[in-house]
């Protein structure tokens, strides 16, 4: 899980820095440090509906396929992984993955963040097996 905190919060300080001018909009700043608090206090569920809000403003502001929406669908399916919310998480996995394949190309660091989160959550819901993931 060590590595999934640094993963998380890295994403934080990467998505504020990262974005062009027009996408700092104050509300996407003030969400992106709520997220990032409240994850760090363990309130994963307040968490989640925030990054959701994170979301729909990536979406909006930078379009659907746009890696800051990749990334903010790996980090909604890692806050569901410790309420168990498995079924959930897998197809924002799966998206995220698509998403930054096709924008970044496969040899992208984030690229292999977003394979990795793949089987890290299989191993988690099946009990620390990675024979039992589907």
């Amino acid at each position: 899980m060590a590595t999934a905190n640094c993963v998380f919060i890295g994403f934080w300080c990467a998505l504020a820095l990262s974005q062009p001018a027009a996408a700092q909009s104050a509300k996407w700043k003030l969400l992106v440090q709520e997220a990032g608090t409240l994850y760090r206090q363990g309130k994963y569920d307040r968490a989640a509906l925030v990054v959701k809000k994170v979301l729909e403003l990536a979406e909006r502001e930078l379009g659907s396929e746009h890696p800051a929406v990749g990334t903010a669908l790996n980090n909604l399916a890692m806050l569901y992984k410790p309420q168990g919310q498995y079924a959930a998480a897998e197809p924002l996995h799966k998206r995220s993955l698509a998403i930054r394949e096709k924008a970044l190309g496969p040899e992208h660091p984030d690229v292999a963040t977003s394979l990795e989160s793949i089987p890290e959550l299989y191993t988690t819901r099946c009990g620390g097996s990675r024979s039992a993931h589907p």
